[in-house]
Parts: C-alpha cells; sequence; structure tokens
C-alpha cells in the first residue's frame, strides 16, 4: 500500500519515513529541545488501517501550540481543500482528510487515492505555513532560554 500511494505522492514531497510510513515533512530536521534527536517540527503523515486511509498534520510542539485551533479557526479555508472529518482532541495531529479504503479492502484503488492526497497538498502546505512559522517561532525561544 505504501509504495503504490507513494508512487503518486512522491511527485509532491512525500517520503517513506524512517518507520516504513508515508510522511510530508514540512520543515528541514530540527531538535525541539537542546540535544534532543532532529526530526520535522511539522508533518503530514498518511495512516492506512485495514478499512480507512487518513492524511493527518502532525507537530511536535504540542505542549506549546495547540494545532486544533489553528485549523478551527481556518475550518472554511480546510474545508475548502478537502472536507475535515470529525474533530478527535489530540493535541500532536489533527485528520485532515479520510476515506474508507484500507489495506483489507480489495477493490481499493491506490492511485486514486494517492492522486486525490497529492491534489490537496500543496494547499494543505500553504495553509500551514503560518503554523510552521509558529513551531520555528517555539522552537527559536527554547533554544534562547537555554544558551542564557
Amino acid at each position: 500500500v505504501v509504495i503504490a500511494l507513494h508512487k503518486e505522492l512522491r511527485l509532491v514531497g512525500w517520503r517513506v519515513d524512517d518507520h516504513g510510513g508515508l510522511s510530508r515533512p514540512l520543515t528541514e530536521p530540527l531538535s525541539n529541545w537542546p540535544d534532543s534527536p532532529k526530526g520535522p517540527l511539522v508533518a503530514l503523515r498518511v495512516e492506512v488501517t485495514k478499512s480507512a486511509v487518513r492524511v493527518l498534520v502532525w507537530h511536535w510542539l504540542y505542549n506549546d501550540l495547540d494545532i486544533n485551533a489553528f485549523i478551527e479557526s481556518r475550518r472554511a479555508a480546510f474545508e475548502a481543500v478537502a472536507g475535515l472529518p470529525p474533530a478527535v482532541r489530540d493535541t500532536a495531529s489533527v485528520t485532515l482528510w479520510s476515506a474508507e479504503a484500507g489495506w483489507g479492502g480489495a477493490d481499493a484503488d491506490w492511485r486514486d487515492t494517492g492522486r486525490a492526497i497529492a491534489e490537496c497538498t500543496k494547499r494543505w502546505e500553504a495553509l500551514l505555513a503560518d503554523f510552521v512559522t509558529s513551531c520555528r517561532d517555539v522552537r527559536r525561544a527554547r533554544f534562547a532560554r537555554h544558551r542564557s
């Protein structure tokens, strides 16, 4: 499934990550705390289960920033890209898109699913740009306090 989706998604910057999943990093690898491992501060991720596939935005600074509030305050813009599924309060991630087609479905069309996600990717990136900037600002402030 990952390989089939990646064929469509690699053209818009998605990659197979170290855990074998699909992700679209929205920042370069950065540590969220001094002396911590590096990774993207914000990323789009694809999760596939037996019965569904979903795209979510995930961020590393969930103790400092509320991704739910950010998306809710721009709900109309996100809805214009793709209908938002019902919100689940998770401080680290928000589902942006979902479909009832999982690895257990014999009739799942992964090419069409990949294309649908690819069509939304650049618009999601643009809508999340201010959130990415906020994450960078929080990180910068953490590192400044640590140096003091």
